[in-house]
Parts: C-alpha cells; structure tokens; sequence
C-alpha cells in the first residue's frame, strides 16, 4: 500500500521533470530566436555594404569628374 509520504516523492519528481523539460523548451526556443535575429542581421548588414559601395563607387566617379 502507497503512503502519502510516497505519492508525495512521486508527485515531487513528477513536476521537477516537467519544469526541466519545460525550462529545456525555453532555452531551445530563445537560442532558435537568438540564431535568427543573427541571421537577419546579417542579411541587413550585406545589404548595407552594397550600399555603401555603390555610394563610394560614386563619389569617386564624382571626384574624378570635378578633377
């Protein structure tokens, strides 16, 4: 026959698995979040490099026009 003290133990392990499993759920997710913010982030910043060299590429052309 189970005792209270016994059905409390199991109660107790039961939740302390489903609060790992969930705290493993939130770390999976805030690094999945963190992976694509890097992405991004990146895609922007290749496309701000293209911009500022087509900008360079002109204000050389320019200079070289007024020399």
């Amino acid at each position: 026959m189970n005792t209270n003290d016994d059905n409390n133990t199991t109660n107790f392990w039961i939740s302390y698995a489903d609060l790992m499993a969930g705290l493993l759920f939130v770390f999976i997710l805030l690094i999945g979040a963190i992976i694509i913010k890097y992405s991004f982030l990146e895609n922007e910043s290749k496309l701000l490099e293209k911009v500022l060299q087509t900008q360079k590429e002109k204000l050389e052309k320019n200079k070289d026009k007024n020399e």
